[in-house]
């Protein structure tokens, strides 16, 4: 029990951190996703809504804890507990804010659309990720002959193996070939973001961020590559992960505070449940989300929908990949 327990942390820890930074970590002017005045967060009534928010998904990453560590087999449900409180809070939040909505100015023509700013040299250091896949692979081929016929490849919480491969091509290179895969395909929908939206420092901080990604990605499927040979500490998975996050939130937190970072002026009948974007009348493929700092696409730009199909297109192939 106490060698699950802070696993259990962990695995809550994300979702309950991500939900918890929400209402700070987005563009002034935005409110859970509505526009608002810029005071209005440090008025009493921002204060409170954000306060029922903050309560919610606290008391559900404890409750979420308790069941993890008092039943291990619950764990899936656990987890969920934070996302799905965090969700619900949110948007709870949300029609509380929509009282106290401003108008949102629209953006002006000449801004609409990418532009034909270069990337920065620096965005070469994508590509080593890149050949982490081949040289595990490489590795692998080399000791073929040492790989057992079967041999598991995830554990369950108690730390008894639930579930194994086989010796294969696809057993097990499949993992290599799905992270290159991922890559590959966040790779492309980093370059559409860049030259699909409006120039802001945000584009580039995104750029550097999904650079940070790949570098992450390229680490665990690594790990998840040399299963057939090597066990790990599921640590050697979460750690990471949870640093990695950790330093995305700091960053992040920073970029709130920097006053040359504003956001999209989109207009506020064009979104959807503060996720969606549908807006004919602006031609960028992508712009800033009002959730977070990112970008989301405009669903209102028919190259959206491609975009949007060759990626869901990819997603049964990655499935075979990693089953």
């Amino acid at each position: 029990m106490n060698n699950v327990a802070p696993l259990i942390w962990i695995a809550l820890l994300l979702p309950a951190a991500v939900f918890l930074a929400l209402p700070r970590l987005t563009p002034r002017g935005y409110l859970f996703g509505i526009t608002v005045p810029p005071d209005f967060p440090q008025t009493e009534s921002g204060r409170e809504i954000r306060r029922g928010y903050v309560l919610t998904v606290a008391v559900a990453f404890v409750l979420g804890l308790a069941l993890g560590i008092a039943v291990p087999q619950a764990m899936p449900a656990a987890v969920l507990l934070p996302i799905f409180a965090g969700a619900g809070a949110f948007f709870y939040a949300r029609h509380h804010v929509k009282p106290f909505s401003a108008s949102a100015p629209r953006p002006p023509a000449a801004e609409g659309g990418g532009d034909r700013e270069s990337l920065p040299a620096w965005t070469l250091l994508g590509l080593p990720p890149f050949m982490v896949p081949a040289i595990v692979a490489a590795y692998l081929r080399s000791r073929w002959d040492e790989i057992p016929t079967r041999f598991p490849v995830h554990w369950g919480w108690d730390g008894q193996p639930n579930r194994w491969a086989a010796r294969t091509p696809l057993g097990v290179y499949g993992p290599l070939w799905f992270s290159a895969g991922m890559m590959a395909l966040m790779a492309v929908l980093v370059l559409a973001m860049f030259y699909g939206s409006r120039r802001s420092p945000l584009r580039i901080a995104v750029l550097k961020i999904m650079i940070g990604v790949e570098y992450l990605l390229a680490f665990i499927f690594a790990i998840v590559g040399l299963l057939p040979l090597h066990r790990f500490s599921p640590a050697a998975l979460i750690l990471p992960i949870v640093l990695f996050v950790g330093a995305v939130l700091a960053y992040l937190f920073k970029l709130v505070a920097d006053p040359d970072i504003s956001a999209d002026a989109t207009p506020d009948e064009c979104w959807h449940l503060s996720i969606i974007y549908d807006n004919r009348a602006d031609p960028s493929l992508f712009v800033q989300t009002r959730i977070g700092l990112g970008y989301t696409l405009n669903m209102g730009n028919p190259a959206s929908w491609v975009l949007l199909g060759v990626t869901l297109a990819i997603i049964p192939l990655a499935i075979v990949l990693l089953r």
